[in-house]
């Protein structure tokens, strides 16, 4: 079915969190029409084309319903519950975000010949470890732990539903969460100011990316023809340990005030990835080389005793 798109909106589900909130400011930023901000507390601006929506994605039926209203010709579905410890302790509520609502939307979409990308996490990796050059595409997912594998379920049904539809596998996220201590790098420094005792991990690698390159990406991908699952990774493979020191040297904190140990040092080995690092390879075909050489934290060395 050939779909046509002109003079229909562009709908960013799961507009309130760290990331959606940089999806809606891409979408404004990248294209012309009006651009649905959609949430149980939808982010908004001033702006003429941005419509802020009401709607409780976990509420079965409800966000079907407000597409069949709005009909939108692009879906950008960022919705999810993403903190692994809130899956772990509400795995229903994971189902229900992560693994049926993606299917849901996919259904819609598919039937009303509209766009859909749906946001996925490196996470559907973690038990196996890549190759060389990171997880691509087609290797198979091993998932550790709720999140990832209602995520993964997610991923299964929105392509089932809607054979068009683009799932994008994410990394770890960082940049400016608006005071919010979102994403790998507030998150970090709101930890730290709260005096938890934390430790970063010298053996637990992902490839983290700006979240303005991400939601930037996203919004492009949504303009594309491509189907399938693409990886939408950071330009470096990074530990834990090692971006975290440059999270504390960009905000001008002593990177030596926070511990580095291996995971089995805390006993969580077999709880958190040795390596979900994601092949960008795909994504350079589809949004050009370095898309995703936006900002990041600065290298630096621990100062000497």
């Amino acid at each position: 079915m050939e779909r046509e798109h002109q003079g229909r909106p562009l709908a960013v589900i799961g507009s309130s969190g760290f990331l959606g909130r940089r999806v809606v400011r891409a979408a404004l930023r990248e294209r012309t029409c009006t651009v649905l901000s959609v949430a149980r507390s939808p982010f908004s601006v001033d702006d003429p084309r941005l419509v802020a929506v009401c709607c409780d994605a976990a509420e079965p039926g409800a966000l079907v319903a407000f597409l069949e209203r709005a009909r939108p010709a692009e879906v950008v579905l960022v919705a999810a519950l993403a903190r692994a410890g809130d899956c772990e302790r509400d795995p229903a509520l994971a189902r229900r975000l992560n693994r049926e609502l993606p299917g849901e939307v996919a259904r819609w979409t598919a039937a009303a010949a509209a766009r859909l990308v749906a946001v996925s996490t490196d996470l559907v990796f973690g038990a196996a470890v890549p190759g060389p050059g990171g997880f691509v595409e087609d290797d198979a997912t091993d998932p550790i732990g709720v999140y990832g594998a209602t995520k993964r379920a997610g991923e299964l049904a929105a392509l089932a539903a809607d054979p068009a539809a683009l799932v994008a596998r994410l990394p770890l996220l960082t940049g400016d969460s608006e005071g919010r201590g979102l994403g790998a790098a507030d998150g970090l420094l709101a930890e730290l100011d709260a005096g938890l005792d934390l430790t970063l991990f010298d053996d637990e690698w992902r490839t983290p990316l700006d979240v303005d390159a991400a939601a930037t990406a996203l919004v492009r991908l949504a303009a594309l023809a491509a189907s399938g699952v693409v990886h939408v990774p950071g330009p470096e493979r990074l530990s834990r340990a090692e971006l975290g020191r440059r999270v504390l040297c960009d905000a001008g904190r002593d990177p030596a005030s926070v511990r580095t140990a291996p995971r089995a040092a805390l006993g969580v080995e077999l709880e958190r990835p040795a390596d979900a690092c994601l092949s960008g390879d795909r994504a350079r075909l589809l949004l050009g080389e370095g898309w995703n050489r936006g900002p990041r934290a600065a290298a630096c060395t621990t100062p000497s005793a």
